[in-house]
């Protein structure tokens, strides 16, 4: 389950898109499974064993690696369609809808699972990695990332976003990084994103990050702290600042509640989210 070679080094990248975030197919299921067995060829009892102690299912907690292979099958409900199911998955493939099973254990749910798992198994990287080739192989909008599972973006735009990480990992940046990752979580937010405050975490660790290269600024007023950069900054670049700040205020139940009606879109969300992170990395630069 893990990249080709040419994967790994950047020469050919697996098929990109259209990603699917809210199903999680047969196959996926028992390639999770699968991926668990053969990591853990030795300790898959006591593997799955703490998994259901964490879990709650005390009564459940397997005592041999056939009753751990049972046990997590369940828990990641990987079970044969009958032919009913098979008819429906294909009617649904035809019309362009994801097909969920009756009684299914809900996809996010087994992302839960398989966080739980990564803090579980003997090689937390090598799962990871086999994961994040499974979810790519079949167009899975979700990567692990140090056990956690975050939304994948374009490719541009999770490259803006992991250089800007990179750069507030600086304990100079501590109130910056703070929003952004803030902003993240609103993103990663299962089953449903919380693009409203996506929105709003992004803009304010903006703001944070002027405060953090302007002494001067106070925090009270974004253009104001901004105008104080207004000699390094080219006055395009301090409008296209200004304006995304001001997309914050505007837009629907971000600042304030507004329609209950409106929301903020995914595309929105995102251009706000990559801006955010382009211009922070701008601002540590001048």
């Amino acid at each position: 389950m893990t990249a080709s070679f040419s994967e790994r080094h950047g020469y050919r990248q697996p098929p990109e898109g259209p990603f699917e975030f809210e199903y999680l197919s047969p196959e996926v299921r028992a390639g999770i499974a699968q991926v668990t067995k053969q990591l853990q060829q030795i300790f898959l009892t006591e593997t799955v064993a703490a998994l259901a102690m964490n879990l709650g299912r005390f009564e459940d907690v397997p005592s041999t690696r056939t009753q751990a292979e049972r046990l997590l099958g369940d828990l990641l409900d990987v079970r044969p369609l009958s032919s009913a199911e098979r008819q429906l998955a294909e009617l649904s493939r035809q019309v362009g809808e994801p097909f969920k099973a009756a009684r299914q254990v809900a996809w996010y749910e087994v992302l839960d699972l398989c966080e739980a798992l990564y803090g579980h198994v003997t090689e937390p990287r090598k799962f990871q990695d086999a994961l994040n080739a499974l979810f790519r192989r079949y167009s899975i909008g979700w990567e692990m990332r140090v056990g956690r599972l975050e939304r994948r973006g374009e490719a541009h735009t999770d490259q803006v976003i992991q250089e800007a990480r990179g750069l507030l990992g600086d304990e100079r940046h501590q109130s910056v990084n703070e929003l952004f990752e803030k902003a993240l979580g609103h993103r990663n937010k299962r089953p449903e994103p919380d693009w409203e405050n996506c929105v709003k975490d992004a803009t304010l660790a903006l703001h944070a990050m002027i405060q953090v290269v302007e002494p001067r600024a106070k925090g009270s007023n974004f253009d104001s702290d901004l105008n104080q950069l207004k000699d390094r900054i080219h006055p395009a670049l301090a409008e296209l600042l200004k304006k995304l700040n001001a997309y914050r205020g505007d837009a629907p139940r971000v600042a304030h509640p507004g329609d209950a009606s409106k929301r903020v879109v995914e595309a929105d969300a995102e251009f706000v989210l990559t801006t955010s992170a382009g211009a922070i990395i701008y601002l540590s630069k001048i």
